[in-house]
């Protein structure tokens, strides 16, 4: 994740996992959590406040050829504040809900937030076999003490603009590749890369 402001590598890691099958594409973003003593806002209850008040994450996904894309933030409770954009600019539909699963957990021995989330392919308005299928997504957390915002990829764009997205393609043939670690002594600035590559076809 990066420092929204600067651009530089956030100091708090984390890593963004993604995968698909027929039915559903699947995120799972892992947050270091904050020193001990500190825990993470949450203090917004209620669906569709204003949970990007709290410590969060929020995702945007785009699919390709479609006249809506979505916006999501959740916080570690699980309450969710969801939004339907159209790209015409119309105004957003608040009214809007995902009818996405998801999963919330503090996993105290790696300290880590973990969060993890099943999107239906059709409530993408993906349907029939996905493969050669685009979404463009960005996914970002949200912090507080101090505040900032952090996306997984370089990006000091507005949110909504979706050029600045990443793009995805569902395709079971290409390489999976994983950074696994950018090195655990990140304050006294040494980068220690490892990663994997894997080869499914």
């Amino acid at each position: 994740f990066f420092d929204r402001r600067s651009l530089n590598l956030e100091a708090r890691q984390g890593k963004t996992f993604f995968g698909y099958d027929n039915n559903n594409f699947y995120l799972s973003v892992h947050s270091e959590l904050p020193p001990e003593g500190t825990k993470l806002l949450t203090s917004v209850r209620k669906r569709d406040g204003r949970v990007f008040k709290d410590d969060s994450i929020e995702i945007w996904v785009a699919p390709e050829g479609q006249d809506h894309y979505y916006q999501y933030t959740v916080n570690s409770r699980g309450t969710v504040c969801d939004i339907k954009h159209d790209r015409t600019g119309k105004i957003p539909d608040e009214t809007w809900t995902a009818k996405w699963k998801q999963s919330s957990y503090f996993d105290k021995k790696a300290n880590l937030w973990v969060y993890e989330l099943a999107i239906p392919m059709k409530a993408l308005n993906i349907t029939g076999n996905p493969d050669g299928k685009k979404v463009k997504m960005l996914i970002a957390r949200n912090w507080y003490r101090p505040q900032s915002q952090t996306p997984f990829i370089q990006n000091s764009a507005p949110f909504n603009d979706i050029k600045q997205y990443a793009e995805f393609v569902f395709n079971p043939a290409a390489p999976s590749v994983q950074v696994e670690t950018i090195g655990s002594k990140l304050d006294k600035q040494f980068f220690n890369l490892r990663g994997t590559v894997r080869n499914n076809s």
